[in-house]
């Protein structure tokens, strides 16, 4: 059964009616921070990336279309499509990420220094490898 696309969509509400607000100034250090100026109030759908967990606050304004892996059905981030289609449009899921980095633990435990445990500093590189393979009792595989 397929899913719909904007399923586990989200909003954001932040009301400035009586506060100061926020400059650009103010979020001017924190990356992907939106100013809302004092005496506004902020309100934007959002979605999650289905492979890095981001959220994405929707630009209204934005032309393009989002990000579709075609693997999962489920909205990806700008930053995640990239690296799908860098990688030949690889499909990787946050969940796949998690169950790779328990395998390697639960493999290696009690082995902190294990070379195969360095890919936890890049998640990125928990993918798995190889591609999934079909193996038929008495055919081919």
């Amino acid at each position: 059964m397929k899913r719909r696309l904007d399923a586990g969509a989200g909003y954001v509400i932040v009301d400035h009616t009586n506060s100061p607000g926020l400059s650009a100034a103010d979020v001017a250090h924190v990356p992907g921070q939106v100013a809302i100026p004092g005496g506004t109030v902020f309100e934007r759908d959002m979605l999650s990336c289905s492979h890095c967990q981001a959220t994405v606050l929707l630009n209204p304004a934005r032309v393009r279309d989002r990000a579709v892996c075609p693997k999962c059905h489920a909205y990806i981030c700008d930053r995640c499509e990239t690296a799908r289609v860098a990688a030949g449009g690889a499909c990787v899921p946050f969940e796949a990420v998690l169950d790779r980095a328990g395998e390697l633990l639960v493999k290696h435990a009690g082995q902190i220094d294990h070379p195969e445990l360095d890919v936890l500093n890049d998640p990125t590189r928990l993918a798995y490898t190889d591609a999934p393979r079909i193996v038929v009792p008495g055919g081919a595989a």
